[in-house]
């Protein structure tokens, strides 16, 4: 098994439970990926999803290309394609109270 220390961090994925600790979330996800390039990947799938969390839509999608699927497990493309989704729809869908509904043609 892989330590994930950030994903200790987090808690939940869900921003509205206000549970976890994103920003040292991902401080720590992004150290970790220095100290343990074998598992980068997944260290930076942390990291983006602590960005996500905080509602950083354009830092996740930055992080996101930062990961070198080569060589990883087959449930990193899978993650990345999911995280890229939700960045997306948060970037260009949100509105006040956290809200939106728009879907946009051709988008994932």
């Amino acid at each position: 098994m892989i330590a994930r220390p950030a994903a200790e961090l987090l808690a939940s994925l869900v921003s509205e439970e206000w549970r976890g600790r994103p920003g040292p979330a991902r401080e720590q996800a992004l150290a970790s990926a220095r100290d343990d390039p074998e598992h980068r990947a997944y260290h930076l799938v942390d990291a983006t999803y602590a960005s996500l969390i905080s509602r950083e839509p354009r830092l996740a999608l930055r992080t996101l290309e930062d990961i070198d699927q080569a060589g990883d497990a087959p449930e990193i493309p899978r993650r990345v394609a999911a995280c890229r989704a939700w960045a997306l729809q948060l970037d260009e869908n949100w509105y006040p109270g956290n809200a939106g509904a728009e879907l946009r043609e051709g988008r994932p």
